[in-house]
């Protein structure tokens, strides 16, 4: 009866031991995506505000032409590296 009892003990560990370990493999993959959703959740916010910020100033509109674009107001002169440069 004893030798039953662990035959039957070992069999089921051997049919849901493969399940338990992929069910933590799991669910430590979603904890990984979790946190990376709670990251790009704050990201997009902080674009949006970014974006509306933009929509609403004329001057931080200018502000990053200047500085992405290299962007210049007709008549003004750009200076690098001590030459000047007409526009």
């Amino acid at each position: 009866m004893r030798l039953i009892t662990v035959l039957i003990w070992l069999l089921l560990v051997v049919i849901y031991l493969p399940g338990f370990l992929r069910m933590n493999e799991l669910n430590t993959i979603l904890r990984s995506h979790k946190q990376q959703e709670v990251q790009l959740v704050e990201k997009n916010r902080i674009a949006r505000e970014e974006i509306i910020a933009l929509k609403t100033s004329s001057f931080l509109t200018e502000k990053l032409a200047r500085r992405e674009l290299g962007l210049i107001r007709e008549g003004e002169w750009v200076v690098r590296g001590g030459s000047k440069i007409t526009p």
